[in-house]
């Protein structure tokens, strides 16, 4: 598959699957109660020994609707990736990966996924997900942890 390096850190991306798709509206005549409210989740795991990171991105999304009349979208990919090379600072190097690269790897396939479940179910306006910028809400949450 493809490589990615960071700072003298090479990773490989092995597989990626969307591994829980979900949505739900109230009923055949819907219309969308304004904006959808929009939610990421990361996690990741590390194999040192098979030399392995696993990243998932789990992607809630929903309208402003009443509770039973509410739009619902819940989506969760995960990805492999070996390590190929990993630089001095192991730990910094495998945080932005995980957390920057990674997700941006794996989020253009959840993107596509909520546009096309969407456009099938018949939704009147397909889900389109923004455009994140993984730097940017890496940075952020720096700054928002001690």
């Amino acid at each position: 598959m493809s490589s990615f390096e960071h700072k003298h850190t090479k990773f490989d991306l092995q597989k990626i699957a969307i591994v829980y798709s979900h949505m739900a509206r109230p009923s055949s005549i819907y219309e969308q109660q304004g904006k959808l409210s929009f939610d990421i989740k990361i996690s990741q795991e590390h194999d040192e020994e098979q030399k392995l990171v696993f990243v998932s991105l789990l992607v809630t999304s929903h309208d402003k609707g009443e509770e039973d009349k509410k739009l619902e979208l819940k989506i969760k990919a995960e990805a492999t990736f070996a390590i190929l090379n990993i630089s001095e600072d192991k730990g910094l190097a495998l945080d932005y990966f995980t957390n920057v690269n990674a997700p941006a790897i794996i989020y253009p396939y959840i993107r596509q996924h909520a546009t096309y479940l969407s456009l099938q179910a018949g939704t009147i306006n397909p889900i389109i997900l923004p455009i994140l910028n993984f730097v940017d809400l890496y940075d952020n949450q720096k700054k928002e942890t001690p």
